[in-house]
């Protein structure tokens, strides 16, 4: 299993700003997307580290296997 922040922060954030907006060029969408990037700041990315932290400490104890029911919100 693989814990990647992207997977469960990044990607989620992106998808919850940009919902329901329509776009007609590839630019469109790269210039969107920047700016929500840019909305992100330092406690954002502090709080992504821990909670990835125990989604590994999880992983680990979990011997590398599936597990659910995680609770972390971010």
């Amino acid at each position: 299993m693989m814990v990647i922040p992207c997977d469960f922060f990044l990607f989620p954030k992106m998808k919850l700003k940009l919902r329901g907006q329509r776009f007609d060029t590839v630019a469109q969408i790269q210039t969107k997307s920047q700016q929500v990037l840019d909305t992100l700041g330092e406690n954002d990315f502090q709080q992504v580290f821990q909670v990835w932290q125990h989604r590994w400490d999880r992983c680990i104890n979990a011997g590398g296997g599936y597990f659910e029911g995680d609770t972390s919100q971010i």
